[in-house]
């Protein structure tokens, strides 16, 4: 996303992505591979109550409920799906990107063109 596109983004989108931060999006994907909070605070180091305020947070950003609370545990509806996604898709694109600028800074990668003439 460029600076324009920044600018011309809905104040109130805008103003929900500032409240989103890492920590939320790594949560949305442990809770794509665990069906309790509880086994989602586990794997963030965190405890169940401060899972549970991540969670009320993101739905207060999103506006929306994005997910289903039952004796069972807890699952995604359509849009915690939705979220979920796409929040698994941005940690794994920055988790490359830092992977590769690490690899750069080793000088064990780097971009090779190559070009022939037949």
């Amino acid at each position: 996303m460029n600076q324009l596109e920044m600018k011309q983004m809905n104040p109130n989108t805008l103003s929900a992505l500032r409240r989103l931060r890492m920590r939320h999006l790594e949560l949305l994907c442990h809770l794509s591979e665990e069906t309790t909070v509880s086994a989602a605070a586990t794997r963030l180091n965190l405890t169940q109550p401060a899972v549970s305020k991540m969670i009320t947070e993101i739905e207060s950003v999103c506006n929306a409920a994005l997910f289903t609370r039952g004796r069972t545990g807890i699952t995604a509806n359509d849009k915690g799906f939705l979220l979920i996604q796409t929040a698994c898709d941005m940690v794994q694109s920055l988790a490359r990107s830092l992977s590769e600028i690490q690899a750069l800074e080793d000088g064990a990668s780097g971009l090779l063109r190559m070009g022939s003439f037949s």
